[in-house]
């Protein structure tokens, strides 16, 4: 279970909060579902979610990972 059955009642409003969170812990992804919100088989209106969501989410810049390169010969 990954928490989204807790989130399903979020609003648009809601979701920057939940991005900036999700970036300050340190999290390099965030996805978004709405399998569990109120759209029953119509493809159109899970669209219509997920590109609203994209609007909101251009907005942010994930934090660039440490790049950690192993070098043998240093161990």
């Amino acid at each position: 279970m990954d928490g989204s059955e807790e989130r399903s009642g979020t609003t648009p409003d809601d979701w920057p909060d939940a991005i900036e969170a999700a970036f300050d812990m340190g999290l390099s992804h965030v996805a978004h579902g709405t399998m569990t919100h109120d759209h029953g088989a119509d493809v159109d209106k899970h669209l219509a979610e997920l590109k609203e969501w994209m609007d909101v989410f251009k907005n942010f810049q994930p934090p660039q990972a440490e790049v950690v390169v192993f070098n043998p010969s240093e161990r």
